[in-house]
């Protein structure tokens, strides 16, 4: 049990780390011109390809090296951040056009919903044991 409280506190730690990096890339190209959707899109892929490293390799701790096991982790870390990007952006969407939230504002309740939600997804589906760690 507090391997899991300390696995979550470092998940929580390096999501907020990376929920940062993805909060200046958003903001640095939302002032640069770009659409907020398009903005929150590829600075959440930059944000996640780090997020996977530090989960990978401090978080959940895989030892594993054989590639044909970590492309398929990959491969499935990458499809729950895909749809969880997917979700972010409809209700990105709908908070910020239709409910007219500020922006900034509604994107770091969604980055924080979204880490909560994903560290679920990643410890059960993503990164789960096998039967030698």
């Amino acid at each position: 049990m507090k391997k899991q409280v300390f696995a979550f506190i470092k998940y929580g730690l390096y999501g907020i780390f990376t929920t940062i990096i993805n909060f200046i890339l958003f903001i640095f190209m939302k002032e640069h011109g770009m659409h907020y959707i398009y903005a929150n899109s590829l600075s959440y892929f930059i944000a996640v390809f780090i997020n996977y490293i530090l989960n990978r390799n401090y978080v959940f701790e895989k030892s594993t090296q054989q590639i044909k096991v970590v492309i398929a982790e990959f491969m499935k870390f990458i499809f729950v951040r895909v749809t969880a990007l997917a979700m972010d952006n409809v209700f990105f969407y709908i908070l910020v056009d239709h409910y007219e939230l500020h922006i900034y504002v509604t994107k770091v309740f969604l980055s924080f919903a979204s880490i909560i939600v994903t560290y679920f997804l990643s410890k059960n589906f993503v990164f789960e044991r096998t039967e030698n760690e």
